[in-house]
């Protein structure tokens, strides 16, 4: 379950402040499914379960080692990377740093725009490496999916090749702070824009396999093991830092021989 769609909703209904396109606040009671964020009161249903959440994820983990993290990405995987990271919670961990990039272009016209905000995210993050190096850095690169689900596939491919170049100029700077990168996705998209069963054009998100990549300056000896799972990252991740994996954590490390740290 996503807040972000019932939260854009909820807030053209009750916020007075709204800064979308509403000439006035309707005149009405709203009530909401559940609580949609920390701070919404107007709501039927408490979460499912009530247990308050989820226990040491990757970011908590991180910040009660008392080490820094930052999270960027242009405004289309701001959530992504930030409330959706955290378990849904709106409120960053001590020590994280969020970086909102402001997506210039309307979703509609993503096709004759496929740079989208690339370029811009990647000089923000190094303009926060140059200063403030951080232990963990989470970036999203929205292009290969929101330009895929514009069934245009010279987009994509102009996509996939900006993405490549901005992560090509941002390895210089990690490799000067000894970083361990790890590039991945989380679902397919661009790699396939037309439906093989009945020729159609597809746009939505695939289930074929993605790839997850270690680079570093020295990556000799650092094997991946050869298939693994979206949950597998933030143990890969702790055992990169050399933090301990905690039990809540059922996924294993992706590196090959990682021992059992729980």
């Amino acid at each position: 379950y996503r807040q972000d769609r019932a939260i854009q909703l909820t807030q053209a209904f009750v916020c007075d402040d709204y800064k979308g396109a509403r000439k006035a606040r309707p005149r009405i009671t709203y009530l909401g499914f559940t609580r949609y964020w920390d701070e919404f009161t107007d709501y039927l249903l408490g979460a499912m379960g009530g247990d308050g959440g989820m226990d040491n994820l990757l970011g908590e983990v991180i910040a009660k080692a008392g080490l820094r993290q930052l999270r960027i990405a242009e405004t289309q995987k701001f959530r992504h990377v930030t409330s959706f990271f955290n378990g849904k919670s709106t409120q960053p961990y001590a020590g994280e740093d969020q970086v909102d990039v402001p997506s210039r272009f309307d979703p509609a016209t993503f096709a004759s725009h496929p740079e989208m905000e690339a370029c811009n995210v990647t000089e923000a993050l190094l303009s926060r490496l140059q200063d403030n190096p951080y232990a963990f850095v989470a970036v999203n690169y929205a292009n290969c999916d929101m330009v895929g689900h514009t069934g245009d596939p010279e987009a994509a491919r102009q996509a996939v090749e900006v993405v490549d170049a901005c992560i090509g100029k941002l390895l210089p700077r990690l490799f000067e702070l000894d970083a361990h990168i790890l590039i991945t996705a989380d679902h397919g998209n661009a790699e396939q824009m037309k439906d093989y069963a009945t020729g159609m054009v597809k746009t939505s998100h695939t289930l074929n396999e993605v790839e997850c990549f270690y680079v570093a300056k020295d990556a000799v000896g650092v094997k991946l093991v050869p298939s693994g799972k979206l949950s597998d990252v933030a143990p890969t991740v702790l055992a990169l830092l050399g933090l301990t994996i905690p039990r809540e954590m059922t996924a294993v490390s992706l590196i090959a021989g990682c021992p059992d740290w729980k």
